[in-house]
């Protein structure tokens, strides 16, 4: 039976769009049992002197866990203060990591085909493509397209030689095809769309409404913000969008804002200088615990910079809530025209406006459209590694 290894990085502790989306993936091929699939999650640990200057904890390193009943090998690596000061401080790309990447090559010798998924892995699957002439197949999910390569000229590069050399491209969005153009026009390529889990679903308007009487202390509506608090998201105007949803609102509004991130302290700050604005925080939740949450939303909103194309909207809008989010990536390729907002001049007034006339108006949630579907992403993904398996 041939042989694939299944490439992803990520903290398993702190699941969220991304890891989720490799997960749902991965099961459907896992469950047809066409070929023999090993996956491999290349999961970061901090030096203790890291530790203190990031403020984390020490981290346990297990070489194997199961999840959704899916066997993960994990290879560890560290993330050594060389790399936080090139990183973090001076963003000129990391020195010790593809050095370690390098030296974990001959465990992927014997396999037929690797499929990675996003930078690192995808840097992984080049090099042993390189030594062994593997062939290999890598799925971008966004920032490792549309903002990473064009912050740093040496990201840059090597996103250009690891898609040229790619038996296939995917992306999870037709916005984020066009973007790897721009960095390489040359490439074999396909778009193959992300969709939510079977978690995710509507639940009956008692049990919504239990939920609803369980997770908030007002009978107002909830607008929610979902994902990290960092800047590619724009979490730091969150408060200023509540304050004006709630300035514009003839009724109390109750914000959630679910996940957590640097830009944390920040919100708080200005949350604290809000006091007409609600708010609660819930800090990173359990995938278990989002489609009860979701259930509870009336609009989920998201403001970002830039995406590929969020999961979270999916899943929002299979849980019954409207979305409203700023008009980048691929997000109006699910959510269509009306609910997207285009960056610049009064973004925020323009936001707060549409959100409070889904509010008032009771709009239905948009259809989700039918290529936003795991079976169909799993249908075609199998055919690209048989074809590609065949050609070997």
């Amino acid at each position: 039976m041939k042989r694939i290894a299944i490439l992803f990085n990520g903290n398993l502790e702190d699941r969220k769009g991304f890891i989720n989306a490799v997960f749902e993936r991965t099961k459907k091929l896992y469950a047809r049992k066409t070929y023999s699939i090993d996956i491999f999650c290349l999961s970061q640990y901090d030096y203790w002197l890291i530790r203190q200057l990031r403020h984390t904890q020490k981290t346990d390193k297990p070489s194997m866990v199961e999840i959704d009943s899916l066997p993960i090998n994990l290879i560890w690596y560290p993330f050594s203060l060389i790399d936080y000061l090139l990183d973090t401080k001076f963003h000129i790309g990391k020195l010790v990591e593809p050095i370690i990447i390098k030296r974990i090559i001959s465990r992927f010798r014997h396999y037929d085909l690797i499929s990675a998924h996003s930078l690192v892995p995808g840097g992984l699957a080049y090099e042993i493509f390189k030594r062994y002439k593997t062939p290999y197949c890598i799925t971008w999910h966004g920032s490792d397209i549309h903002t990473e390569p064009f912050a740093n000229k040496g990201v840059f590069r090597k996103v250009f030689e690891i898609m040229s050399k790619a038996s296939l491209n995917m992306f999870v969005s037709q916005a984020l095809q066009q973007t790897a153009n721009k960095i390489n026009p040359n490439i074999k390529s396909a778009v193959l769309y992300n969709a939510a889990s079977e978690i995710f679903y509507r639940i009956d308007e008692k049990r919504r409404a239990e939920l609803r009487r369980q997770h908030k202390s007002t009978n107002g509506k909830v607008v929610a913000f979902a994902g990290g608090l960092v800047p590619i998201k724009n979490a730091d105007i969150l408060p200023n969008i509540f304050a004006s949803i709630q300035n514009i609102s003839d009724e109390k509004i109750e914000f959630w804002i679910i996940g957590d991130g640097k830009l944390r302290d920040i919100i708080e700050r200005k949350l604290a200088s809000m006091p007409n604005v609600h708010c609660k925080l819930w800090g990173n939740q359990p995938v278990e615990k989002m489609p009860e949450l979701l259930n509870c939303v009336d609009v989920l909103i998201l403001p970002s910079k830039n995406e590929g194309l969020p999961l979270i909207v999916v899943e929002a809008l299979k849980s019954g809530a409207n979305v409203v989010a700023s008009d980048v990536g691929g997000i109006k390729e699910v959510l269509g025209n009306d609910n997207v907002i285009e960056i610049g001049n009064n973004f925020i007034e323009r936001f707060s406006t549409k959100v409070i006339t889904i509010l008032n108006s009771n709009s239905q949630t948009p259809q989700i459209p039918e290529q936003f579907d795991w079976q169909m992403t799993c249908d075609a993904e199998n055919e690209i590694y048989i074809r590609i398996l065949n050609e070997k």
